[in-house]
């Protein structure tokens, strides 16, 4: 767990939702607070927890994917 990341997050909404800009959550759509190591045993990051595998970046495609087709169909 990186205590750095859940403000560093909250400031980018933060800018995002002042600026009016469109903001996709990835940290909080592969589960947020301690799921990076479900993603490790998963085998779609590195042991190091910061590098994604290639089955890593295609589930994040996916769920970038699926969360922008969700907003048109809102829309």
């Amino acid at each position: 767990n990186n205590p750095k990341v859940e403000p560093i997050r909250q400031s980018i909404i933060n800018l995002c939702y002042k600026d009016n800009l469109m903001c996709w959550d990835l940290y909080r759509a592969m589960g947020g607070d301690r799921s990076m190591r479900q993603w490790v045993n998963s085998g779609y990051t590195a042991k190091d927890h910061i590098h994604f595998s290639k089955g890593g970046y295609e589930v994040q495609g996916q769920l970038l994917f699926d969360a922008f087709k969700k907003y048109v169909l809102i829309k």
